[in-house]
């Protein structure tokens, strides 16, 4: 059934695959793996809550080494807009790690959570959250740069250009934190002072919708 599936997915045809990992997993079967690729299948076909349902499972055959693989399942359905799914997930890795969870994992997870809370406009709890974070890691770039887009929702810029130029001084996050202090300005209209910002993030590294965007906001500057 395996090897089968694998051939489905080489030729494009995931859901037969899907449906071959089904039969394995009701076989009881099913590793990790197994599961997580399930996942994987039905939030490629828009299909979030067998993601969901899948990824459940595959929490439930987690070890401490398999963290980081569940954590980015929680991730998927968060930037995949499926927050509410996303949040059962986080509920589901807390149950089943608890007292496991290491610090650093820990602030991964809270970033997500305020990542969620932001999205679903919740603000304030992001808020908290994000700020907690940073005080715990004070180099944290991803909880920076959330910081600034919670700030920026609310409209005070000058919290949100602080925290976004903190994450612009880490290499890491320099390239996302210049993209999203940008698109704060252009919601606020200044197109000028958005231009630099992302010319720089493409010398860091060059992608087609950022060149777009970047070309797009250097007419509006020159309209101004």
């Amino acid at each position: 059934w395996l090897l089968q599936s694998n051939a489905y997915l080489g030729n494009n045809n995931s859901l037969a695959a899907a449906q071959n990992l089904e039969i394995v997993r009701r076989m009881g079967k099913a590793e990790l793996a197994t599961l997580t690729l399930l996942g994987d299948i039905y939030m490629n076909n828009e299909l979030p809550d067998l993601a969901l349902n899948a990824y459940l499972a595959a929490s439930d055959k987690a070890t401490k080494k398999d963290f980081k693989a569940i954590l980015r399942a929680a991730s998927l359905l968060n930037r995949s807009g499926n927050n509410e799914q996303a949040k059962v997930m986080i509920a589901r890795i807390r149950n089943n790690f608890g007292q496991q969870i290491k610090e650093d994992q820990e602030l991964e997870l809270l970033t997500l959570e305020a990542k969620i809370a932001r999205i679903s406009g919740d603000n304030a709890s992001a808020i908290a959250t994000l700020n907690e974070i940073v005080k715990r890691d004070s180099l944290n770039g991803e909880a920076l740069i959330e910081l600034g887009k919670c700030y920026a929702e609310q409209g005070d810029m000058a919290r949100a250009e602080t925290r976004f130029q903190e994450a612009e001084k880490i290499e890491a996050f320099e390239r996302p934190a210049l993209i999203a202090h940008a698109q704060a300005l252009v919601r606020e209209g200044d197109y000028a002072k958005a231009v630099p910002m992302l010319k720089r993030a493409l010398q860091i590294e060059s992608e087609p919708h950022i060149q777009e965007y970047a070309r797009r906001v250097e007419r509006a500057a020159s309209a101004q």
